[in-house]
């Protein structure tokens, strides 16, 4: 399949106006993803339409496509190159790729009753926050029921789930069988409140929530207190994290925790974060367009692939490894913090990355063992050049 994907207006859309890139789906002919916008477009439908698109439209052309030239798109912000099918970074996308689509449905009912005009998701999950990665969306009609067109499943994503809203009312995040589909089932939300402290003293912090039979991942931010509402009823998972005051970012070691939320129930729960020292990393890359990540693992550990590092995140378990959340970059040199560190021994490391397609090779690891104890620490780290599926043999 050449590429030759462009941007287009889809002017006689039903749920309005699109902005869309065109490609030639094998399996389906020319076909069109993008999101709805307002005339003229805000710079953040513009961003959405690019970044998450939510429509997927066969035959556009019968959708009153319009070709965007090249100075209309630079007005717009658009990228020179739209996206292409089968080349996000690890990333699934609805339309099929070289076979023929599927078709789901999913079911929303309140009290056992067909709910019409429910607004339903549907999507891939990933990572061990359940991270929903929307397909598509729809809304229901007067028996309750939307069809979505989703592509094969695939070796690297083959959990398909579905949540639904109407009103001030929620479902559960559901699996949805492979060529079936789902019923969903609307209930009252709840909430999370609290209170965060730091050695007695109220802290500024972040707050994340995922569930494996509750609602999608959720962060929010909180300031000695917190609340967070329109919990999708469900048991979930924890994780408060102090907050760097200069990058405003998350940095701080992470506290645990759970909690039940059961239809309409206000959950309170309070949180202690540990107090401890700050390690500032310096990363020093090869290349101006290699990115990297710090990770802070507990104990003494010599990581030498990428492989062998992803094995220790597994054998260590979530509590006792973390990474850097955020970085600032100046040429070369990748600048990060660590925040509220325990005394002990630890190991820092971190391996070259890149934003590219498709799958990242095998790279090499680079370490050092640091030892905390009374004082901040400031440690340099040299990333090996980045490897390539080919150099990397």
């Amino acid at each position: 399949m050449s590429r030759a994907t462009r941007w287009v207006w889809l002017t006689h859309h039903p749920a309005g106006r699109v902005l869309a890139f065109c490609y030639d789906d094998p399996a389906a002919g020319p076909s069109a993803k993008g999101g709805c916008v307002s005339d003229p477009p805000t710079p953040a439908e513009v961003r959405a339409a690019i970044d998450s698109p939510d429509r997927t439209v066969r035959r556009p052309e019968s959708f009153g496509a319009r070709p965007i030239g090249p100075e209309e798109a630079l007005k717009l912000g658009l990228p020179k190159d739209p996206p292409w099918i089968g080349f996000f970074e690890d990333k699934p996308v609805s339309p099929p790729r070289g076979e023929p689509s599927r078709t789901v449905y999913a079911r929303v009912l309140q009290d056992g009753s067909p709910v019409q005009g429910a607004h339903v998701r549907m999507g891939y999950v990933t990572g061990r926050v359940r991270e929903m990665l929307t397909l598509d969306q729809g809304t229901t009609d007067a028996s309750g029921r939307c069809e979505f067109q989703l592509a094969p499943l695939s070796d690297s994503f083959r959990t398909v789930v579905a949540i639904a809203r109407c009103g001030d009312l929620v479902s559960r995040m559901v699996d949805v069988e492979e060529n079936g589909g789902v019923d969903l089932t609307l209930l009252a939300p709840g909430e999370l409140v609290g209170t965060v402290t730091r050695a007695g003293v109220p802290v500024l912090c972040h707050l994340s929530i995922w569930s494996a039979d509750g609602g999608v991942h959720r962060v929010e931010r909180g300031n000695g207190s917190y609340r967070i509402a329109g919990v999708v009823p469900g048991t979930y998972k924890l994780e408060v994290r102090g907050v760097d005051p200069d990058t405003r970012m998350s940095a701080g070691t992470p506290t645990f925790g759970e909690a039940v939320v059961a239809p309409g129930a206000r959950v309170h729960g309070d949180y202690v974060l540990v107090a401890g020292r700050s390690i500032h990393l310096q990363m020093h890359t090869q290349h101006d367009d290699d990115s990297c990540t710090g990770y802070l693992l507990e104990g003494e550990h010599e990581p030498s692939t990428s492989t062998e590092l992803y094995a220790l995140f597994t054998s260590l378990g979530r509590e006792r490894w973390r990474s850097t959340n955020s970085s600032t970059r100046k040429d070369r040199l990748v600048r990060a913090k660590l925040l509220d560190v325990p005394a002990g021994v630890y190991t820092l490391c971190t391996q070259p990355r890149r934003m590219i397609s498709g799958r990242v090779p095998e790279q090499q690891v680079v370490w050092k063992r640091v030892v905390v104890d009374d004082q901040d620490l400031v440690v340099t780290l040299t990333i090996p050049a980045y490897q390539t599926a080919s150099s990397a043999g």
